[in-house]
C-alpha cells in the first residue's frame, strides 16, 4: 500500500496499523496469545470503485486445516444453530468461532469426518503444457509456507507426470521463484522427435496510472507460478506502455511483492514538465 493513502484506507478499516517491519503479521499474536501469524495461505484484493488493496493473508503457526470441514457462522448470535452436520462451536488458537463436526477439537477440528489416511505423503507429480513443452514438478503437501493446493491453483497445474502425456524427452530444467512459496524446480520435456523451439516470447508491457504517475511492468506469459492474466486482473492493469500514454520521464522503480507470483519490477514514469507561459 502507498503510505500516502493510509488515511484513506484507515477511514474504512479502523484496525489498520502502519507496519514497522517487512513481515508485520509474524509479530502479531493470536487472541489466545499462544501463536503468531507466520503461515502464508492466500492473496486477495478487497474493495472496489477505485479504492482497493491487495492483501497477503497469513494463518497462525501450525494451525490445523479446518477449511474443508468447518464454517464461520453468518449470524454470530445464532452461533452454529441451523448449520447441518456442524453443531460444534469451536475456537482455534483464540480465532473463530467456527462451526465444526461433532467431536471436533482445537487440534483436530475435522474430527472423524476428516481423518487423514496417509501419515506422510511423498511428493506428487504435477504438470503444465505450454508452447509444445511439458513442465513437471514434484510437490510435497506444503511448498515453502504454501499449501500444495494453492500452488496448483495459482500455477494452473494438472495432476500427473509429463511421461503420462507422451512427453518423454528431457529438455532441461529451471528454478522458478514463487514468492513466499519458495523456489520450484521444473523439469521440462518434449515429445520424441519434436524439434525444440528456441523462440522465447518477449514480455508484454502493461501499465497502471495512479496519483499522476504511470507504473509499467513487462510481464511474461507466466509470472512465478501465476498465469499473466491473474496478475493483470488482480492488479487492474491495462495493456500498453506508459510512453504511449504520454508518460515519458523516468520517475524511479519499485519492487512489488505479489504473493506466490513472486516479485514484480515496476518502472515509474511521469509526464514531461510543461513549460509555464508567462
Amino acid at each position: 500500500m502507498d503510505p500516502k493513502r493510509y488515511n484513506t484506507f484507515h477511514f474504512f478499516e479502523k484496525n489498520l496499523t502502519l507496519a514497522t517491519s517487512e513481515h508485520p503479521c509474524s509479530q502479531q499474536r493470536t487472541p489466545s496469545n499462544t501463536k503468531r501469524y507466520t503461515e502464508y495461505f492466500d492473496t486477495v484484493t478487497h474493495g472496489g470503485g477505485g479504492i482497493s488493496v491487495t492483501l497477503d493473508l497469513y494463518a497462525p503457526t501450525g494451525m490445523p486445516d479446518h477449511s474443508k470441514c468447518c464454517s464461520t457462522p453468518l449470524i454470530s448470535s445464532l452461533n452454529c444453530v441451523g448449520i447441518p452436520g456442524k453443531p460444534t462451536s469451536l475456537s482455534i488458537f483464540g480465532t473463530g468461532p467456527y462451526c465444526c463436526p461433532k467431536g471436533a477439537t482445537e487440534t483436530n477440528p475435522c474430527a472423524k469426518e476428516e481423518i487423514v489416511s496417509e501419515e506422510v505423503q511423498a511428493c506428487q507429480p504435477f504438470n503444465k503444457v505450454s508452447d509444445g513443452k511439458c513442465g513437471e514438478l514434484c510437490l510435497d503437501d506444503k511448498v515453502g509456507v504454501c499449501p500444495r493446493a494453492l500452488v496448483v491453483k495459482s500455477g494452473g497445474l494438472e495432476a500427473g507426470s509429463c511421461k503420462d502425456l507422451g512427453y518423454t524427452t528431457a529438455a532441461g530444467e529451471k528454478d522458478q521463484k514463487a514468492g513466499p512459496c519458495g523456489t520450484l524446480k521444473v523439469e521440462t520435456y518434449t515429445k520424441p522427435g519434436q524439434a525444440v523451439s528456441e523462440e522465447v516470447k518477449a514480455c508484454q508491457p502493461f501499465n497502471k496510472v495512479a496519483d499522476g504517475k504511470c507504473g509499467e511492468l513487462c510481464l511474461d506469459d507466466s509470472v512465478g507460478i501465476c498465469p499473466r492474466s491473474i496478475i493483470v486482473k488482480t492488479g487492474g492493469l491495462v495493456a500498453g506502455s506508459c510512453k504511449a500514454l504520454g508518460y515519458t520521464e523516468p520517475a524511479g522503480e519499485q519492487d512489488q511483492a505479489a504473493g506466490p507470483c513472486g516479485t514484480l519490477k515496476i518502472q515509474k514514469f511521469s509526464k514531461p514538465t510543461e513549460a509555464v507561459v508567462v
